[in-house]
């Protein structure tokens, strides 16, 4: 239809690339944008994926952690690590507590051949400027530090699919909390209403998680470690 209203029949190769162009637009533009909520979680996401990135000794190791990253609409958890089969679901929270929406029974549920799973738990503040970071910031430092067109090219692809784009105008500015920094809890010590009972599908629920239950910060690093590397 866009061929017909704009060009004159018989079409170029010229006439249909410019109406395909026009048409992805059209499509760019009735994207739905990202709520403050999605935009705060892709945030967490990203920092994940840093604290990844910059841990990683080679490109194998580079493209693992952008294959792990499965948070689009059709998967539960955020990362499952392809060689180590470890599961990292992210949550990001702007409250004074660790307080999480577990937004579905699959989030908290490991699978056979799966290794190890933690709810990574990230307390953020709004500020702009200084020491605060924009998704944009963290995909440039992620960008440097991958050093790779193609690899570039497979993280933009993946941020596109999850509806955010460089030029999209969507951003969001945050700082870590230093009273509620980056921890990380295994899945069997997440508040739970697992088992579901005969007859309830699916659920979401809050938790507050305690501090208690946390891995000990001393022993996240090697935690990160054994999502990247495997063992021999």
């Amino acid at each position: 239809e866009l061929m017909i209203e704009e060009f004159s029949d018989p079409f170029s190769l010229t006439d249909m690339i410019t109406a395909i162009e026009r048409f992805r637009s059209l499509l760019r533009g009735a994207r739905t944008p990202l709520t403050e909520n999605e935009l705060k979680g892709l945030w967490g996401e990203m920092w994940f994926m840093k604290e990844l990135i910059f841990r990683t000794t080679d490109r194998e190791q580079d493209e693992m952690c952008l294959n792990s990253w499965k948070g689009s609409d059709k998967a539960k958890r955020d990362f499952r690590m392809p060689g180590t089969k470890v599961i990292f679901e992210i949550k990001t929270t702007e409250k004074a507590a660790r307080v999480h929406e577990i937004s579905s029974a699959d989030q908290l549920t490991m699978r056979k051949g799966e290794n190890a799973a933690y709810l990574v738990s990230i307390g953020v503040k709004r500020e702009e400027g200084g020491a605060a970071h924009s998704i944009s910031s963290l995909v440039g430092a992620i960008s440097e530090r991958l050093d790779d067109e193609l690899l570039e090219k497979k993280l933009m692809n993946l941020l596109g699919e999850r509806k955010w784009t460089k030029d999209g105008g969507q951003d969001i500015s945050l700082i870590l909390s230093h009273g509620i920094p980056l921890r990380m809890f295994p899945f069997d010590r997440v508040p739970t209403i697992l088992p579901l009972p005969e007859g309830v599908p699916d659920a979401k629920w809050m938790v507050q998680l305690d501090e208690n239950d946390a891995i000990p910060r001393e022993e996240q690093d090697s935690i990160f470690d054994s999502g990247i590397r495997k063992v021999s």
